[in-house]
Order: C-alpha cells, then sequence, then structure tokens
C-alpha cells in the first residue's frame, strides 16, 4: 500500500472505534468529526485537510471519554516544516502519488474552482509558475 499504509477506506467502509490513527485528508465540513468516531479508545486523530466555514465540529465529550490524541498538521513548528521538506528532498516521501491534476500559474482561478469542488477524485492540486 502505497505511504505505509497498511489500508486505505473509502467512507461508510469503516468500523467506528477501529483504528489506531485516524489521517484526515479531505477537509471536508463532516470529516473532523467522523475521523475521531473512527480511532479507538487512545488512538490518534490527524487532521491534515483544510477546512471550510461550516464545517462541523468534534465532540468534546466524545474526545474526552475515548483519550483521544488530536494533532493538526498547521499546528506543526517551522522545524517540522523543514522536516517534511527534506524528506522530499531525500526521497523518504514522495508526494508525487497525491497531484491529481497540474495547472501553470495562469491557470490559477480554475485550479482553484477544481479545489473547492465535491470532485472526489481531485487530490492535490499543484501550481507551476
Amino acid at each position: 500500500m502505497d505511504f505505509g499504509a497498511s489500508a486505505a477506506l473509502a467512507p461508510g467502509e469503516a468500523a467506528p472505534g477501529a483504528f489506531d490513527l485516524v489521517v484526515e485528508t479531505a477537509g471536508a465540513p463532516g470529516t473532523a468529526a467522523s475521523s475521531c468516531l473512527l480511532a479507538r479508545r487512545g488512538g490518534r486523530v490527524v487532521l491534515t485537510g483544510m477546512f471550510a466555514e461550516g464545517a462541523t465540529g468534534i465532540d468534546p465529550v466524545h474526545l474526552s471519554v475515548s483519550q483521544l490524541e488530536l494533532r493538526s498538521v498547521f499546528g506543526a513548528s517551522s522545524a517540522a516544516w523543514a522536516d517534511a521538506v527534506r524528506a522530499f528532498a531525500t526521497g523518504l516521501l514522495d508526494p508525487a502519488p497525491l497531484v491529481t491534476h497540474e495547472f501553470p500559474l495562469e491557470r490559477f482561478a480554475e485550479a482553484l474552482a477544481l479545489v473547492g469542488g465535491d470532485d472526489p477524485t481531485v487530490g492535490k492540486v499543484l501550481l507551476r509558475p
């Protein structure tokens, strides 16, 4: 499986409370809350999606009772970003499989519309200068 995962499941295929680690990448309105429901008691949830206004919140009672560890990549220190860039540069991590679309900078508006749409086949959109 790519990126070291042992399995990848679509929404609705996953059993609540069954996972040690849940990595949320979509940023869709309900995915932060539903990601917390998928983690086992004492599990870890990492939020990497960019949430927009209208996203539903995480239930603080569930968070506390389930003793979940919750992380967000945008709360990371600047050193963490440097580590990520080093991992890309050395080939330890290859982000290329995440990129589903590529546009020149002049097509920024088109790229932005694609990212903001509801197409489930859209992953990361790369803009090139």
